[in-house]
């Protein structure tokens, strides 16, 4: 940090310094770029001599246009100006593109979670299933002290409901530092980057 570089552009040499890093940058087909660097607009246009023109335009629209149409239009108007389009991108398209990626691994923890539950659904109704049926006994003589059908379901439900809440406390504790291992291992394996991680009640 701090030190100055010289770099050439457009066969002109000029000084940059170096005030932060670049990991990388996701672009359209969620393609992860190189590092590169990042510099003032106006710095740059002065040292490439790059005044008054530009590679790109940004164009917001009444949300009553029908954006497909308008960029048809657009590109159809510059090319009857004599001026070269590379291409138009809508920004649904670029989002699309770019959330991709991030679709696909999070269908897959989706599934994963999807399959946790059902297995701790299961492994809580096996449970207490064995746990009625070691205590006919025991609830033979609840029924015979008086209790009702209702008052003995009362009682299963609410074990369940205390074992699900252990369940889910204990878990709650290993998830953190599991999915701030999850969380690193995604960022630096798919895309290169440290990921911050966040997380919420709701889940």
């Amino acid at each position: 940090m701090g030190d100055w570089v010289e770099m050439e552009i457009n066969g002109r040499l000029s000084q940059w310094q170096i005030v932060g890093v670049a990991l990388g940058q996701i672009v359209a087909g969620g393609e992860i770029l190189s590092p590169m660097a990042y510099v003032p607009q106006q710095q740059l246009a002065r040292v490439a001599g790059l005044f008054g023109s530009t590679d790109k335009i940004l164009i917001k629209v009444n949300p009553s246009v029908n954006p497909a149409q308008f960029s048809t239009e657009l590109n159809d108007a510059f090319t009857k100006q004599g001026i070269d389009i590379r291409a138009v991108t809508l920004k649904s398209t670029v989002q699309m593109v770019v959330e991709l990626p991030f679709q696909i691994v999070l269908s897959l923890v989706f599934v994963m979670i999807m399959l946790f539950a059902l297995a701790g659904g299961l492994g809580l109704m096996v449970l207490m299933s064995l746990n009625v049926l070691e205590r006919t006994h025991e609830l033979g003589v609840l029924r015979a002290t008086g209790a009702s059908p209702v008052e003995i379901l009362t009682i299963i439900l609410l074990e369940g409901i205390v074992i699900g809440g252990l369940s889910w406390l204990g878990t709650s504790v290993v998830a953190l530092p599991m999915g701030r291992l999850l969380n690193n291992l995604v960022g630096e394996q798919l895309l290169q980057v440290h990921l911050s991680a966040s997380f919420t009640w709701v889940g």
